[in-house]
């Protein structure tokens, strides 16, 4: 009777058991990279919609866009008007404007005269905890702010700009173009706190191309009775002194 060659149950439950640890171990963590990577993109497309809003007002002349609508239009977008502009992709600018696990919102406020003034962008995530755990905001000054909560911030005039800067629970995301302006031209500003990335002051930054050098300093020694001036007049005066040395070619 031949032996039969196979896996005891013991074995086959080892493996189990070991193939369950790592799915315990790696799963989360893919969730994790999966919700970062979700935010990233939420606060790129936040960025590309505050473009496009600056863009839209310059071109139009009505202001800010009325609706998120109003800055793109369904693909192909061909003929640009201020019903459809054409200037966002058609996943944020047509509905259900997903992308990314985040659904966006645009309004614009504060109407005077037929122009609109203001305007409000929301990224909320789909589903809260598995798409993305915070929820963006940005408006016409630039700043993009968040809730930690994943709640969403709503566009009315006003909302995004009354986000309490309490982190980590809100605040602003800690990289807002202004400082990475600031950055760029070599400059930033003196009250800016790393820890708490409050808001900073840019009153009175000068670029570093209009920065003046300072002045060199003569390297000479200073005696106790001597001023700067006089000891460098000491130290011509000495050089000048000196017999200048004497180059005498060797003729074998």
């Amino acid at each position: 009777m031949k032996k039969q060659k196979g896996f005891s149950l013991i074995e086959l439950l080892i493996v189990v058991a070991i193939i369950l640890i790592i799915a315990a171990i790696a799963i989360p963590n893919l969730l994790r990279s999966k919700i970062a990577a979700n935010e990233s993109s939420a606060v790129g497309s936040v960025r590309t919609i505050n473009t496009a809003e600056v863009t839209y007002q310059s071109s139009w002349g009505t202001g800010f866009a009325a609706a998120l609508g109003n800055l793109g239009g369904a693909s192909p977008c061909v003929t640009a008007t201020g019903a459809t502009a054409c200037l966002i992709d058609p996943l944020l600018s047509t509905a259900p404007f997903t992308k990314s696990g985040y659904t966006f919102k645009a309004a614009g406020g504060n109407l005077v005269g037929g122009v609109l003034n203001t305007f409000e962008v929301n990224a909320t995530p789909s589903v809260v905890q598995t798409t993305g755990v915070r929820s963006f905001c940005a408006d016409q000054t630039g700043l993009i702010q968040f809730l930690a909560s994943g709640a969403a911030i709503g566009t009315a005039a006003g909302n995004c700009s009354a986000v309490p800067n309490a982190l980590p629970a809100s605040g602003p995301i800690g990289n807002s173009s202004s400082f990475f302006f600031a950055q760029k031209q070599g400059t930033r500003p003196q009250n800016y706190d790393h820890k708490s990335r409050s808001k900073p002051d840019y009153a009175g930054l000068v670029p570093r191309n209009q920065r003046l050098a300072p002045p060199l300093e003569p390297h000479v020694v200073i005696g106790d009775d001597e001023t700067a001036s006089q000891a460098g007049a000491k130290r011509v005066r000495r050089l000048h002194a000196q017999k200048p040395r004497r180059c005498i070619d060797r003729v074998d």
